[in-house]
């Protein structure tokens, strides 16, 4: 069925691949496209499996000018799948991070996984690289597809000038360049990873002739997929940064930066469980979060999971009296409740799987506050 979708489709094609910010870069895509033609499709939320591709393009509309999907994968051929069933007129590679190295084994292997995406990419084809990412410029594209570089670089076709938390960490101020042309807008949600996904969007869109400016527009407008970067505040006053969809490494030390530059009057304080599918360095990576959450002064540390358990123990974070730990989320909870006050900003954070969002309802509905036998130094 999806095949015969996909035939019936007379539209083009945009799909979207990389370790992190597949789902925030496509809805930015979306949200620039749409100043040129209401109909535009994206697949939801994150469909980006065999299943999910499939009913993204039974679902899609057969008069849609432009589809955008999402592609993921945890192990070889997945993508290549993923890549004939969608056949993609535009293709867009945001990284390669650690992320399914359990069964993938190593970063090199993640890109030549990710890689598949452009091997059925045919003669007229865009490829939109992160010029920034080694891994991802390794890739072979094959001749006669257009590549449309974004990043820092100065050779970029869609070049990230500038990028800036501003208004008390909730916003982050970014300027884009596309040959003499520059563009300064603000993106009101926390994060400032998203300027990156913001360049390749607009990358994505200046490729259909949206001018610079209007994309800045656009992205002014930008407000964050449900679980992603959501800035919360619950009934109690605390203020709550909801990251829960997925977590891995590079995302989670986004998060935690994320976290440290929003402004507080009370603990800044990382709620996190494990990050899955991290295969043999797994507790490395572990270890280097919590030791992430060190480095940035965040005052609080929940962690749920048996690998961040044996990350803290080996690096003897385990009895600090500024470190709770539970075997689930559920069990978090009664623990870290009573640690919080109404100046405290929170990040929940932690593989899908982990439930992590029972963490971020249970502080949503705090009405009042205990006592609190935690530590409670607020930061400078």
């Amino acid at each position: 069925m999806a095949t015969f979708a996909r035939s019936r489709f007379l539209g083009q094609v945009i799909a979207v691949t990389g370790s992190v910010g597949k789902t925030s870069t496509k809805a930015m895509i979306a949200l620039a496209l749409e100043s040129l033609d209401s109909r535009i499709y994206q697949s939801y939320g994150n469909w980006n499996n065999r299943i999910g591709v499939a009913l993204s393009l039974i679902g899609s509309p057969w008069d849609v000018r432009l589809a955008i999907l999402e592609m993921g994968m945890s192990q070889k051929g997945e993508i290549l799948e993923l890549a004939r069933m969608g056949r993609p007129h535009i293709i867009v590679i945001l990284n390669v991070g650690a992320a399914h190295l359990e069964k993938l084994g190593s970063l090199e292997e993640v890109a030549m996984a990710k890689g598949e995406i452009l091997e059925e990419a045919k003669p007229g084809d865009i490829c939109v690289l992160n010029a920034d990412d080694p891994r991802v410029m390794s890739l072979p594209v094959p001749p006669g597809v257009k590549r449309v570089f974004f990043g820092r670089s100065l050779e970029c076709d869609i070049r990230l000038v500038a990028a800036e938390s501003i208004s008390g960490g909730l916003g982050v101020r970014v300027v884009l360049q596309k040959n003499l042309e520059m563009v300064e807008f603000v993106i009101p949600v926390p994060g400032l990873h998203l300027a990156l996904n913001a360049c390749a969007a607009a990358a994505v869109a200046t490729c259909f002739g949206v001018p610079l400016s209007q994309v800045g527009r656009s992205f002014s407008k930008y407000v964050p997929v449900n679980m992603r970067s959501e800035f919360l505040v619950a009934k109690s006053g605390i203020k709550i940064v909801n990251d829960v969809y997925n977590a891995n490494p590079v995302s989670t030390q986004a998060a935690i930066d994320m976290l440290k530059s929003i402004d507080c009057y009370g603990k800044r304080v990382a709620i996190i469980g494990d990050m899955l599918e991290l295969g043999a360095r797994e507790i490395e990576y572990h270890e280097e979060i919590l030791k992430h959450c060190l480095d940035a002064r965040i005052d609080f540390v929940g962690i749920t999971g048996k690998r961040f358990l044996v990350a803290a123990e080996n690096i003897n974070l385990i009895k600090k009296a500024n470190v709770v730990h539970a075997v689930d989320a559920k069990n978090l909870v009664t623990k870290i409740l009573n640690c919080l006050n109404i100046n405290d900003v929170v990040l929940v954070k932690g593989s899908r799987s982990m439930q992590m969002e029972k963490v971020v309802d249970a502080i949503k509905e705090m009405h009042r506050f205990t006592p609190s036998p935690c530590l409670d130094n607020p930061s400078s």
